[in-house]
């Protein structure tokens, strides 16, 4: 696993078209840069709460 922040941002194709898009949520680290991990093309995404910390893991795409 690799620290970093995440984003809500939109996608440049999706900005160019007509200027509206669905936000997607990057996610970006020094090391890595930033990557769109979940684009709301439905309404739900896998996720994972640890009732201890509060930590949430969602489930994004996987990297190519």
């Amino acid at each position: 696993m690799i620290r970093g922040s995440v984003h809500l941002g939109q996608s440049l194709p999706g900005a160019l078209i007509a200027g509206l898009a669905l936000p997607h949520l990057y996610f970006g680290s020094p090391d890595s840069g930033s990557v769109s991990v979940l684009d709301w093309a439905s309404d739900e995404s896998a996720a994972h709460r640890c009732t201890e910390c509060g930590v949430v893991v969602l489930q994004g795409k996987r990297d190519s």
